[in-house]
């Protein structure tokens, strides 16, 4: 549950460097939050505010900051650079939040980076994944950006290594949506190839609602790779997905598969067998720092969804009922190697099997503890990685 404490943490720390004006005012510490609230990606920003809420409850429980409660304000960016600098730029004009969200698209969170340089107040980066935002901040770059979870660098190098190890790391094409995300993804699967002097066999991008993804998917599927690394979220996923499944598919996919946004007809037919993916995060992991979340979040949100790393979606039951969860492929064969969040440097491998689970999204915390080796569906494989969060 680290991540989300860390945000409360930033309010302290944020208010003991303005310890004059936090001592000087009453009321809450505020803190300001843009994230995509309507759009495409809506389901990740609610997912995103439900946590960011259920910490903040949680540290006001214990009495705040300073003697002082913790608000957040949310507004909306609708994964959209424009929008999260508009949003940014009037909360920083109004010099009363003592730090910054989030904005969980990585276009959105670089586009805020610079704003909150100027202004000097801490911005804290809880689900993009883009290895640019690590590269951007710290020591030689920008101080006020304090970026909290994996980066699609550090997840792929471990999704790599395992692939190597078994052999199937040599013929892998991409295919990425033409976003800071897509572009993360192949910058970080071609730095993984190299340290192993392997390469990408062919890389394509896509715009943003595509309709028709058959001439990239027949270019793809003539070049007969071995595996397709696929980067796309939402809508444009499920469509691609729907499409790759009426041409037969035919090579197993990997990189960041959205397994919990898969069409349930898709899912349940086994045309996903043999499928690698990576995750920030897995809601499944049997620990009790995670259970412990599972059932806070629940009892929070009044929903119960399967929502991996900072992408993915849908099923909905209300906290306490029955029945399977259609985000988690309880039915489908497949492997999945994610990186576990809590340590940035391992890979799990899984057999899914039926089971009567359900599990929300635990968007911006991370509950895995150091001596975790084991989860319920799979074994943790140490891997190594080239770049920390």
């Amino acid at each position: 549950m680290r991540i989300m404490r860390l945000i409360a943490a930033a309010a302290a720390l944020a208010a003991l460097a303005y310890a004059e004006l936090a001592q000087s005012q009453e009321g809450p510490i505020l803190i300001g939050a843009s994230i995509p609230l309507t759009g495409g990606v809506s389901t990740f920003g609610q997912h995103s505010r439900w946590g960011a809420e259920l910490a903040v409850s949680e540290a006001n429980a214990k009495g705040g900051v300073l003697g002082r409660k913790i608000e957040v304000d949310f507004q909306d960016n609708r994964c959209n650079p424009a929008e999260a600098v508009k949003s940014v730029t009037q909360m920083l004009s109004e010099k009363k939040y003592v730090a910054i969200f989030d904005g969980l698209c990585s276009s959105a969170a670089l586009a805020i980076m610079p704003l909150v340089e100027r202004a000097g107040v801490p911005f804290v980066v809880a689900n993009a994944s883009a290895t640019s935002i690590a590269e951007r901040s710290g020591v030689g770059g920008n101080k006020w950006t304090f970026k909290v979870n994996p980066t699609d660098l550090s997840m792929l190098d471990a999704l790599v290594g395992w692939l190597d190890k078994e052999g199937k790391a040599g013929n892998i094409a991409f295919l990425g949506e033409d976003s800071d995300f897509g572009r993360a993804g192949s910058t970080g699967l071609e730095t993984a190839l190299k340290k192993r002097n392997l390469k990408l066999a062919s890389v394509d991008f896509f715009q943003k609602g595509t309709a028709d993804f058959t001439p990239v998917f027949t270019k793809i599927k003539a070049r007969k790779p071995a595996l397709f690394a696929i980067y796309a979220v939402d809508a444009d996923f499920q469509n691609a997905m729907r499409q790759w499944y009426s041409m037969g598919g035919g090579v197993p996919l990997t990189g960041r598969v959205l397994v919990d946004q898969v069409p349930k007809e898709i899912m349940d037919s086994g045309f996903l067998d043999g499928t690698t993916s990576v995750q920030p995060y897995d809601p499944s992991v049997d620990t009790p720092g995670n259970k412990a979340f599972v059932e806070a979040f629940a009892a929070h949100s009044r929903e119960l969804r399967v929502l991996r790393g900072n992408e993915g979606a849908h099923r909905r039951h209300p906290a306490g009922g029955q029945g399977r969860s259609r985000g988690y492929p309880r039915r489908a064969r497949h492997r999945e190697d994610a990186v576990d969040a809590g340590h940035g440097d391992r890979v799990r491998r899984s057999q899914s099997r039926p089971q009567q689970r359900h599990h929300p999204h635990h968007q911006g915390r991370q509950g895995h503890g150091r001596g975790h080796e084991q989860d319920l569906t799979g074994e943790w494989i140490p891997a190594s990685t080239s770049s920390s969060s």
